[in-house]
C-alpha cells in the first residue's frame, strides 16, 4: 500500500499451499514458499513476484532475517549460496551423511556439522571452524555447539567458543538445552 492505495502484487495464491511466509525486518521484502519453490517480492514501485529457488533445486534452505541471502542443500548434499535475485554458487560438497539436518543460519553465515567437524560459509567456500562437534543450534545472538561427550560451548562471533555446561549438566537436563 502506497499513498493510501492498495496494489495487487501477487494474485491467485491459495493460502493452503503456503508452507512458510516471512516478511523481512525492513518490512519491504516478502518471502514465501509454495509448491513451485521459494519466492521473493520486493515492495517497490515495480513490485513483482520472483521465483528465487525452484523446488527441484533444494531439499532444505535457510534465509537470513533481512531476506537478502539464502543457503540451500540439494538432493546430492551440495550446499549453495544465493543472494536475492542473484546466481547460486556452490560452497560445499558433502562427502557423506545428510548434512542439512545439522545446519543453522547464524547472522548471514551458515554453520553445519559433517563428520564431527563444524564448517562455516558466508557465501564463499565453506571452511573448517572446529573439530569434535556433535550438534549445533543458532539463536539470534549466540551459537551453541556440543562435543561428542555432551559438553556444551557457546559463541557470539562463531569463532571463539566458551564451555558453558558439562556432560553431567546435560544428562540432568535431559537434553533440554537443544529444545
Amino acid at each position: 500500500m502506497r499513498s493510501g492505495k492498495t496494489e495487487t502484487v501477487v494474485s491467485g495464491l491459495d493460502s493452503a499451499s503456503f508452507i512458510d511466509a516471512t516478511i523481512s525486518l525492513d518490512g519491504r521484502t516478502f518471502g514465501y514458499e509454495d509448491d513451485e519453490g521459494l519466492h521473493y517480492i520486493r515492495l517497490a514501485k515495480d513490485a513483482k513476484d520472483v521465483l528465487v529457488l525452484d523446488s527441484n533445486d533444494y531439499e532444505t534452505y535457510f534465509i537470513d532475517a533481512d531476506l537478502t541471502v539464502a543457503f540451500y542443500w540439494n538432493e546430492f548434499d551440495e550446499l549453495y549460496f544465493q543472494k536475492l535475485n542473484g546466481k547460486a554458487v556452490k560452497v560445499f560438497d558433502a562427502d557423506s551423511n545428510k548434512t542439512a539436518k545439522t545446519s543453522c543460519l547464524f547472522g548471514k553465515k551458515l554453520y553445519f556439522v559433517q563428520d564431527n567437524t563444524l564448517y562455516c560459509s558466508n557465501g564463499g567456500k565453506a571452511y573448517e571452524v572446529r573439530k569434535d562437534v556433535a550438534n549445533l543450534y543458532a539463536g539470534q545472538k549466540v551459537l551453541l555447539i556440543s562435543d561428542p561427550e555432551g559438553n556444551v560451548y557457546s559463541s557470539t562471533d562463531g569463532k571463539r567458543f566458551a564451555k558453558i555446561a558439562d556432560t553431567d549438566f546435560i544428562a540432568e537436563e535431559s537434553g533440554s538445552i537443544w529444545d
